[in-house]
């Protein structure tokens, strides 16, 4: 999904126009920079959160030449999913790997008690 299919959501359950819908995206996308530029944490109950994190110095080396680099500190932008988020996902894994699970077992026996009902 990218951001022209969110304004489409918006303009089909909400009846705006598109020039709208696009300002209200654009201007919610322009708060969430905003807030986290200043180092603020932006929530979205049940979606998840987002903040800034401080990246420590750190060490790494040249693939080519082996050689040793230092790592400059920095900022990373994270997204911790919400429990709401958390849980479609872990259920949906979980019905994958019942449903694979049946599968795998429907597929070793031997005989199929299958019937053809023909109308």
């Amino acid at each position: 999904m990218v951001k022209n299919d969110i304004v489409k959501k918006i303009v089909e359950s909400t009846g705006i126009s598109t020039m709208e819908a696009n300002e209200a995206v654009n201007l919610m996308i322009s708060s969430i920079k905003d807030a986290i530029l200043r180092g603020e944490r932006v929530e979205f109950r049940g979606f998840g959160i987002f903040y800034l994190r401080n990246k420590k110095l750190g060490v790494g080396r040249n693939p080519k030449t082996g050689e040793v680099i230092k790592i400059k500190e920095g900022k990373s932008i994270k997204f911790k999913p919400g429990k709401q988020l958390k849980n479609i996902l872990f259920y949906k894994r979980q019905f994958n790997f019942i449903l694979f699970q049946f599968l795998v077992e429907f597929c070793n026996r031997e005989t199929y008690d299958i019937k053809i009902i023909t109308v």
